[in-house]
């Protein structure tokens, strides 16, 4: 079995928080740019701080809070809409989108100096509106490759095999190179026929003999992570093995292009397995 993106909703108040900082910042960098231009054109973008009608040139790190502020406010409301609200996403979209469009009147407050600035201005609210509802309201995603054997061996025979590193570029696992020892809290290094010339160093999360086993990498932060499973059940006389990979992330639909589809890679791994083992 085999997927792109699956739709997943995540609950958890850190990973909501750590994708809406990074909606702030896309925000942000959009916004500066915009300043910068708008400025250029309009001739500068005054506006009154205070309130006492004196108008001065509005400083660059204005736009910068004015997009992350409100985003990371947003977030915090989308993890509350979330946990608390059925179809929070939805809630969330709908009450972001009300707010970014009661916040386009402000520029037109009498704190802008001219109209063509409070227009520059608005550009910008509708960037934090749409990088809001359009990449921090969305729903999550997950990439999914499993594939699954019956191997006529007992689960120990398979597992012995599955954590012998060194083996593992002698029955052709599609696993090209693996540095270090595959124990409990180990960090190995792996390179795959899936991805020539690239290495990626994993840890192994969970290692329960002769049942389940996990390496863990990616991007620092949660931003990308690939979580590989490898788990043995009994099966009668013999063993039913399972092993794949999920990704997951705020950067998943950034690095979906990137990912190769690694369904036969999987397939192989456990038809090789069997051989294998059944041959040992």
């Amino acid at each position: 079995m085999s997927s792109r993106v699956k739709p997943e909703t995540i609950n958890s108040i850190g990973p909501v928080m750590l994708k809406a900082l990074i909606a702030g910042i896309v925000a942000a960098v959009i916004n500066v740019i915009i300043f910068f231009i708008g400025r250029a054109v309009v001739g500068g973008i005054d506006v009154d701080m205070g309130g006492m009608g004196t108008f001065a040139p509005m400083p660059f790190f204005l736009p910068i809070l004015a997009s992350l502020l409100p985003m990371l406010v947003a977030g915090l409301g989308l993890w509350i809409a979330r946990r608390f609200i059925p179809r929070g996403n939805q809630v969330f979209a709908i009450g972001a989108a009300v707010l970014v469009l009661l916040s386009l009147a402000s520029p037109f407050n009498g704190r802008i100096a001219t109209v063509s600035a409070s227009i520059v201005l608005v550009i910008m609210h509708l960037v934090v509106g749409a990088v809001m509802i359009g990449f921090l309201g969305q729903t999550e995603g997950k990439i999914s490759y499993a594939a699954m054997v019956a191997i006529n061996a007992p689960p120990e025979a398979v597992w012995s095999v599955i954590t012998d590193g060194a083996r593992y570029t002698e029955w052709d696992s599609g696993i090209t190179l693996l540095k270090g020892e595959v124990k409990p809290g180990a960090k190995i290094t792996i390179a795959s026929e899936t991805s020539p010339g690239q290495t990626f160093p994993v840890t192994v999360t969970e290692f329960a003999a002769p049942q389940s086993m996990v390496w863990v990498g990616g991007l620092p932060f949660g931003l990308f992570n690939g979580v590989r499973y490898f788990l043995v059940h009994p099966n009668g006389a013999g063993s039913k093995f399972t092993t794949g990979e999920d990704f997951s992330g705020p950067l998943l639909k950034l690095m979906n292009g990137m990912v190769p589809d690694l369904q036969a890679s999987f397939e192989k791994l456990a038809a090789n397995l069997k051989a294998e083992v059944e041959r040992s």
